[in-house]
């Protein structure tokens, strides 16, 4: 109960204007306790109707909107800091404690490389479909489950599938542990018992050979395939982009006013994963060493990203450009005879990476295949927030998240890599830079003795810019007073003058930090909130873009 009051505090906080916001004398929350152990036993996994999901957030949730009034857009899962904190949603990795590509490389598979130990024991499958595959068990007893690509687009799912996983476990989501694997046929044994998924059909040896004869195959007679580790905890159904759920007691903050699933967006638009929807994440039960459990959330299949080509063909250019059903289009395609021109016309395609590209890359301009109720929610505080996590994915990263595609052409992998970064530089120059982009502010003393602030500018970090311009001042005592600065390889320091504090929960200041490019940007303000504990002695509490 009360996390349910800590969210309506917030709410009616973000709701609020007017005056200066002063921040509590506490440190910034980093960790939500959303992750206390309730119930036994975990509840009945959730429903969720394939059909009834899209035509929802297409027509029947946006029409009933329509008559909603919301005081406040903001997210409300966000500490002082302007950051989210770890919770059963999200836990901050590269944008917090940065990473090195061999351990972005690793993602949620931690030690465990290449294939599992066999034989592989089939113990159920799906023949057809877009992506075919298995349910394994290896010689360990781990599940796994096992996709092939698809007909006409050899590579295209499985690299994406390991890329994406790689990439948003680094982001910080929870993602299973997905990897290329290429095996001999002959690792396969089928369970007697094993039935095709969704029907009480046997699976039979006819199926397997299906499904072996539709993979890529190598030159030394291997089949490629992704290998998706099962995820740890019990699985309890898709989890909603919207709402709550009354099974979860953790589960208190709307989901679509958490900044995780709203600012995810700019990571969506980079890696193109326009399937974004509820049925593309999976609810677990973590069970607690002392009883009970809790809920943990993953995103699970992205075999679509980076260039998936849907059927038919006329539809394939599309995807990120237009929803399934998009009245709006359909109105001006109609009245337009077709003559309107569109984003997407004109877009080829590659035999790998399907249409994929930076050309027709609009950020702004980029939707996924349907809205889900937290994407479009979003706000510039929120995309600013999935920026700042995109400015950490540098060069070498991109290098380590392609690396694990394992194409079989060099070539493939040059020009993903290139658009990678094209596309995030693209995306960047557009959130990152619309508001403030310094972070990480760490206050120490200088050579001097003296008080200084330090902040990373991400523009610089990111390679956006290299000649910046800062101005500080401080607000202290009804009095105003500009502050020295100082550049350093990443961002700026903030000097301090000798200040006599009264101390205790009174004594407040400010600090204000302007960044610009001169010619080629507008100044970005960053407020950091301060109190004077003593005399020199200062604490962070908060800060507002």
């Amino acid at each position: 109960m009360h996390r349910f009051f800590i969210a309506l505090t917030l709410a009616l906080a973000t709701a609020c204007g007017g005056g200066v916001r002063q921040f509590a004398l506490q440190e910034p929350l980093w960790q939500d306790d959303d992750r206390q152990p309730f119930t036994p036993r975990p509840p009945q996994a959730r429903y969720a109707p394939y059909f009834w999901d899209a035509m929802d957030n297409m027509i029947f949730r946006r029409a009933s909107e329509a008559f909603t009034f919301e005081l406040s857009q903001e997210a409300i899962d966000v500490n002082a800091l302007d950051e989210v904190p770890d919770s059963s949603w999200f836990h901050n990795r590269i944008g917090r404690w940065g990473m090195a590509p061999a351990e972005l490389a690793r993602g949620a598979c931690g030690e465990e490389t290449g294939p599992p130990p066999g034989p592989w024991r089939v113990v159920g499958g799906k023949p057809d479909g877009a992506t075919p595959g298995f349910l394994i068990e290896s010689a360990d007893g781990t599940r796994y489950l096992l996709k092939t690509d698809r007909a006409g687009q050899r590579e295209q799912a499985t690299a994406a599938d390991a890329i994406a996983a790689a990439a948003y476990h680094a982001a910080g989501y929870h993602v299973p542990c997905n990897r290329v694997v290429f095996f001999r046929p002959d690792v396969l044994e089928l369970a007697p018992d094993a039935e095709v998924s969704g029907s009480d059909r046997p699976l039979t040896e006819e199926d397997v050979r299906t499904v072996l004869e539709g993979a890529t195959e190598g030159p030394d007679g291997t089949r490629r395939a992704v290998l998706s580790r099962f995820i740890e905890g019990t699985p309890l159904g898709p989890w909603s982009y919207t709402g709550t759920w009354d099974l979860d007691a953790n589960d208190v903050v709307p989901h679509e006013r958490r900044r995780e699933l709203r600012g995810i967006y700019v990571l969506n638009a980079w890696l193109d994963h326009w399937d974004s929807r509820q049925h593309n994440t999976l609810a677990a039960w973590i069970e607690a060493p002392g009883g009970g459990g809790h809920v943990r959330h993953y995103l699970i299949d992205f075999g679509e990203c980076m260039g998936m080509v849907e059927a038919p063909h006329r539809r394939g250019p599309r995807m990120g450009h237009s929803v399934w059903l998009d009245f709006g289009h359909v109105v001006e395609d109609t009245l337009g005879l077709g003559i309107v021109q569109r984003a997407w016309d004109g877009r080829e395609r590659h035999p790998v990476l399907g249409y994929y590209g930076v050309a027709h890359f609009d950020p702004d301009g980029w939707t996924p295949q349907y809205w889900n109720g937290a994407l479009d929610r979003r706000t510039a505080r929120d995309e600013a927030w999935g920026a700042r996590i995109l400015a950490r994915f540098r060069d070498p990263h991109i290098r380590a998240m392609v690396s694990l595609g394992h194409f079989s052409d060099p070539e493939v992998a040059e020009r993903l890599e290139g658009i990678l970064r094209s596309r995030r530089d693209r995306a960047l120059e557009r959130y990152l830079m619309a508001l403030s982009p310094l972070t990480e502010p760490a206050l120490r003393q200088n050579d001097e003795g003296r008080a200084e602030l330090c902040l990373t500018d991400l523009a610089v970090h990111a390679g956006l810019r290299t000649r910046r311009l800062y101005t500080a001042r401080l607000l202290h005592a009804g009095a105003t007073r500009s502050l020295e600065t100082r550049r350093q390889e990443e961002g700026v320091c903030v000097a301090f003058p000798s200040i006599d504090g009264e101390g205790g929960s009174t004594d407040y200041a400010i600090v204000e930090v302007d960044a610009a490019s001169p010619g080629r940007d507008e100044s970005r303000r960053l407020s950091l909130h301060l109190y004077v504990t003593g005399p020199d002695r200062l604490r962070l509490v908060g800060l507002e873009r």
